[in-house]
């Protein structure tokens, strides 16, 4: 028999009968208390222990809310520790520019669902495996993004986003410079939702891996050439 089918089954004779044997069950139990619904003859007027019992209540959902809140908090935490921890080793585990582009773009969108990523790098000569670019011609299409020190969030123009992702389907981005000593590219995702990246929205990841990247692209030497 179910706990709820024994339940229906008691009496309220029974319940009174218990207490009766129980008179010290309350004393012992006083999760219970808080939970039930005793009425206090005082006419219109409320009484100050019902008042205080409703007070405590309303303390007691306000403080569970809360709690629940912060383990809501601790456990998004968590996630983004561990994917971030995974995109770092991918970047830390690549022998080429072809595997960090591969590792950039398998932990954005597996582990960050971002709907679209680009990483180009800026040099002279290409490479395989990454789209490369010389500064001069990032220049003339993105100038105003990489002279910014730190990401950059909100809606771009269509020539800017359609250069920087290939095609016109991104609505509104959020960019980062790869720089340290020097401009080594820059990493971008995209959605086309236009309100989807906003302009003064949370760039702390992207700023960090900006620079876990422009610290690992130095230490690549990539003799093949596309």
């Amino acid at each position: 028999m179910s706990t709820e089918s024994r339940a229906s089954n008691i009496t309220s004779e029974e319940v009174i009968a218990y207490l009766t044997e129980n008179p010290e069950f309350f004393a012992t139990h006083t999760d219970v208390v808080d939970q039930l619904n005793i009425p206090h003859e005082s006419g219109e007027a409320v009484s100050l222990l019902q008042h205080q019992v409703n007070v405590l209540r309303g303390r007691n959902t306000e403080f569970h809310g809360r709690l629940d809140q912060l383990l809501e908090h601790a456990r998004d935490n968590d996630r983004k520790f561990a994917q971030t921890r995974r995109f770092v080793l991918h970047a830390l585990d690549a022998t080429s520019f072809k595997e960090l582009n591969a590792g950039v773009e398998r932990s954005l969108y597996d582990d960050f669902g971002v709907e679209f990523c680009a990483l180009i790098l800026l040099r002279e000569t290409p490479v395989s495996g990454v789209r490369t670019c010389r500064i001069l011609e990032a220049n003339r299409h993105i100038r105003s993004i990489l002279t910014s020190s730190k990401a950059v969030c909100g809606q771009f123009s269509d020539a800017e986003l359609t250069w920087i992702f290939g095609h016109n389907k991104v609505k509104s981005a959020a960019i980062t410079p790869i720089a340290h000593g020097q401009q080594y590219g820059i990493l971008a995702v995209g959605n086309s939702d236009p309100a989807y990246y906003r302009s003064g929205m949370g760039t702390l990841f992207l700023n960090y891996v900006s620079e876990v990247l422009a610290r690992v692209i130095p230490a690549i030497h990539d003799d093949t050439s596309s």
